[in-house]
């Protein structure tokens, strides 16, 4: 027995192409930073990928099994929604990476290690995928939001 509605809401019933599957942490403290990235680039429809540590996975999994099933999400999202890009997300103050105390308060040090990892994971998703779809890799500060080249 089903009871009242807890809300009322409209979606969309369309089928939608996504522009983008986005691979961002699960941390509330940056859902800021991703909608200003997604107004930024134009994002209209993507598909949230939200894991503890975002793209770490990729580069830094605990076990082979955390790594493969993030990156079946990026496949099931290339073959449900068809996004041009997938943006992979690290940021500051990372609880996956042992937070800030990690790099024993070096915001340089966290910078360079999460900045390798981002080129990392790109290169490994690259590989994987081998579908032309661009890799986009972000890191995100408490202040901004940069492409990591």
């Amino acid at each position: 027995m089903m009871d009242n509605p807890l809300c009322q809401h409209q979606c969309n019933k369309e089928h939608y192409t996504a522009d983008a599957c986005v691979v961002w942490c699960f941390d509330d403290r940056f859902r800021p930073a991703r909608e200003a990235l997604a107004q930024s680039l134009g994002l209209r429809h993507y598909d949230l990928v939200s894991v503890a540590g975002g793209a770490k996975a990729l580069v830094k999994a605990d076990n082979d099994a955390d790594r493969e099933a993030l990156v079946k999400q990026i496949k099931t999202s290339i073959r449900l929604h068809h996004p041009a890009k997938v943006i992979l997300m690290l940021h500051t103050d990372c609880g996956a990476y042992g937070g800030r105390k990690a790099f024993n308060d070096n915001e340089e040090a966290e910078r360079i290690t999460l900045t390798r990892d981002l080129q990392q994971a790109k290169q490994l998703l690259t590989a994987r995928l081998q579908n032309g779809v661009e890799i986009i890799p972000v890191f995100v500060t408490f202040r901004d939001t940069r492409i990591i080249s």
